[in-house]
């Protein structure tokens, strides 16, 4: 038998000598400034939506089966649904990965919608005042709990992550209560990623090994 769904699709891979996912950053652009980020957002510039298509083409002809969304902040595009519906329509395994800063009821019944396998959710600890020190957005708390809840309320399948910061040296346990409460996958981390422009400013916040 196999373990996870992720060692199935390894499996399926293998035998059909196809790759077995791909990442899509379809945003240039991100509505928190977190500071372990290790993108710089605003140089590369983003697809259009006809060009996202040709990629989602190019992928499902090389036989890739699972394709992970992201950003910058994939939300941040007012054309993500139909990129998302277009993907499964090509017949991907999807997930998104997002802040859930701007996900509303609305929002998770159009993702809810299109069927996706899971939405992965960064939550930096169960203290409102210590998750808005690191993405640096008061009341982002708040509004990605809000949007947690909604796409629950629609039963999308929710993974919350939890990356260990020096600002948060207990945030994983209160995450992980947070998603045993609301019926979420949860998954820590205490890997911080130099910046994409070689800057070791990340690792300002790293996790302290005390």
């Amino acid at each position: 038998g196999f373990r996870n769904g992720h060692d199935l699709l390894a499996s399926l891979a293998a035998q059909r000598r196809a790759p077995v996912a791909a990442h899509l950053q379809v945003a240039d652009r991100c509505n928190h400034a977190c500071a372990h980020c290790y993108q710089v957002q605003g140089t590369r510039g983003e697809l259009t939506f006809d060009e996202v298509l040709t990629v989602l083409d190019r992928l499902a002809a090389a036989g890739v089966l699972l394709l992970n969304v992201s950003g910058g902040e994939a939300t941040l595009r007012p054309d993500l649904v139909k990129i998302l519906a277009e993907a499964r329509r090509r017949g991907f395994a999807l997930r998104l990965y997002t802040n859930a800063f701007l996900i509303d009821d609305g929002l998770a019944a159009q993702i809810a919608a299109v069927g996706l396998l899971e939405v992965h959710v960064s939550v930096y600890s169960d203290r409102a005042e210590d998750h808005d020190e690191v993405t640096r957005v008061p009341g982002s708390w708040e509004r990605t709990m809000r949007g947690v809840r909604a796409l629950r309320g629609h039963g999308v399948r929710v993974v919350l992550k939890a990356p260990a910061t020096s600002l948060t040296p207990r945030g994983a346990q209160g995450v992980e209560a947070i998603a045993r409460a609301l019926g979420c996958h949860f998954v820590a981390s205490s890997e911080i990623t130099p910046r994409e422009d070689g800057s070791l400013i990340t690792q300002r916040v790293a996790p302290r090994a005390d």
